[in-house]
């Protein structure tokens, strides 16, 4: 129970043990080390500031834990580390955290960046209500899980960004969370499931353009919503989606896959939405339509082609539902589809076609 300060370890082998590294003090610092086969690698015990960067851990059940602290305002920063069937950790008081490529950051979150490479679980857990975003960042990773356990608070969410490379991902929101949270992405999904979580696709802005792309490619998505929510004052929307070869399957109270609400109407809105050789499965009587468009006008195009949809519930469902808002402007082709069960293909209440 020394308090160091300025402590490095470093080019260190830990094995066959329980707690690892137990730091109290100031400044400590843990770099290039391998971990094996502990129940935690590194605690942080009455620790001001931690480093934890380019280490290795194997069959670890903690990369870092808490054992609780009486310092205020501390700080941990986890970076470039390795995990390879070994679970993240959780931190359960107040700790800030400075890192780049981070699974989650802000007080009283979590925050660690990661080189994944095989069989890694994340266990996403809020520390209390100051909770902020959180970034699961994913390169050249396989056969990796990630549980999102805690509700987000205020507007906070999950921004998932993962590697056209990676294979077998694996993203689970907790059963009652579908509505409450939201995973917000950027660019391409390959060979990814994902359950019972919001999708909102993140977006960037230059000189009133905003520019929104999201490819899922080869995925299964169980229990969410495509969406997205972005102010701008004037200017152009550019929502390019491209969907390949991906399964969408309702089991809760959800009422629609993708939702389209823009708020602002000072902005033009162009949409180019794709379906080729996706399956649609509707089991829950909550849902009402595949795409929402009744909060907004658009123009532009959507198309299935080669897609499956299939209707197991007691109600019609709308493929593409405007509700009072005119789409006059926007193009809706079904190339070579198949239709099982009740669906209309779209409604409107004031003349759009």
């Amino acid at each position: 129970d020394c308090l160091p300060l300025n402590l490095i370890v470093r080019d260190s082998y830990f094995y066959d043990h329980f707690n690892g590294i137990l730091f109290a003090g100031g400044n400590v610092t843990v770099d290039n080390c391998i971990f094996k086969s502990m129940a935690s690698c590194l605690c942080l015990y009455d620790c001001e500031n931690a480093t934890f960067t380019n280490n290795k851990i194997f069959n670890c059940g903690a990369m870092i834990r808490s054992t609780g602290s009486s310092i205020y305002n501390r700080s941990l920063i986890a970076d470039s580390n390795t995990l390879i069937n070994s679970e993240l950790g959780s931190v359960s008081e107040n700790i800030s955290s400075i890192v780049t490529n981070t699974i989650s950051k802000g007080a009283g979150g979590f925050s660690t960046g990661f080189d994944i490479l095989d069989g890694a679980i994340f266990k996403f857990q809020r520390a209390n209500n100051s909770y902020k975003h959180s970034n699961l960042l994913l390169k050249n990773a396989r056969n990796v899980t990630a549980y999102i356990n805690d509700r987000f608070v205020s507007t906070a969410g999950l921004h998932i960004n993962i590697d056209e490379t990676c294979e077998n991902i694996k993203i689970y929101g907790a059963k009652d969370l579908y509505g409450n949270i939201n995973t917000y992405v950027d660019g391409a999904i390959n060979n990814t499931y994902i359950e019972n979580l919001g999708l909102n696709i993140s977006a960037t802005s230059s000189d009133n353009i905003v520019y929104k792309k999201l490819e899922l490619n080869n995925c299964k998505i169980k229990n969410c919503e495509v969406s997205y929510w972005y102010y701008i004052n004037s200017g152009t929307l550019n929502i390019d989606y491209k969907i390949n070869n991906t399964s969408f399957t309702i089991d809760e109270n959800i009422s629609s896959i993708f939702n389209g609400s823009v708020y602002n109407n000072d902005v033009i809105r162009n949409l180019n939405l794709v379906f080729e050789n996706c399956k649609f499965n509707m089991n829950s009587d909550s849902i009402k339509k595949i795409i929402d468009l009744t909060r907004a006008t658009f123009i532009g195009g959507i198309i299935f082609e080669n897609c499956i949809f299939t209707n197991n519930t007691s109600n019609s469902i709308n493929l593409i539902s405007f509700g009072n808002i005119s789409n006059e402007q926007l193009t809706i082709n079904l190339i070579n589809c198949k239709i099982n069960g009740d669906f209309a293909i779209a409604d409107s209440n004031i003349g759009g076609t």
